[in-house]
């Protein structure tokens, strides 16, 4: 592949899209260690951390969350290209206003940012009906989604976040199947518990 489609294609951190192989049919490895030196998808590209260790070499975090929330956002709601496919990636309003509440406080991820080309309206209009559903239902919605610097560092703390979390519900595509892989590895629900 040329490096001008790299460009395009490759600007945002993708761990997910690494560990399944995705990236490297379509792309540079050396890319990914390039422009994100000190994360997990370098640690994978670069072979450091093979594919078959990824998961047992997480560490927990000092304090993971007692539910979190996985919203997969970004390019999947914003570009147009990818609309008519966004019901793969993400689930509708309704499911949250059902979605069993393990604990009062929910802690959302996502990054409404994520490979932004066309804005993030659709991503955040998703977002805050999301937090409405839950807040409605009387849970404490947390952490409405930071906005990742870019380096991969926010990626990845909010990916070994999910890993740990005690109860989670996670959305689609590669960065929720592969935390589902950790979490199923460590014997851990990938789904809220009733």
């Amino acid at each position: 592949m040329g490096l001008g489609r790299c460009r395009v294609l490759c600007n945002a951190y993708r761990l997910g899209d690494v560990y399944s192989g995705y990236f490297e049919r379509h792309f540079n490895l050396s890319a990914v260690c390039r422009a994100w030196p000190a994360t997990l998808a370098c640690a994978l590209a670069s072979g450091r951390v093979p594919r078959s260790e990824f998961c047992a070499r997480l560490r927990r975090p000092a304090a993971a969350p007692a539910f979190a929330v996985h919203l997969r956002l970004g390019d999947v709601l914003d570009w147009p290209i990818y609309r008519p496919l966004s019901s793969a990636y993400t689930r509708p309003v309704a499911y949250y206003d059902r979605l069993p509440l393990p604990h009062p406080v929910v802690t959302l991820y996502g990054d409404a940012h994520y490979r932004e080309r066309f804005g993030a309206a659709r991503s955040l209009a998703y977002r805050d009906a999301v937090v409405r559903a839950l807040a409605a239902r009387g849970a404490t919605v947390r952490a409405p989604l930071r906005r990742p610097a870019g380096d991969g560092a926010s990626a990845d703390a909010d990916f070994v976040d999910l890993v740990f979390a005690t109860n989670v519900s996670l959305s689609f595509g590669r960065f929720a199947a592969l935390a589902r892989t950790c979490r199923a590895q460590r014997g851990l629900s990938a789904e809220a518990a009733p």
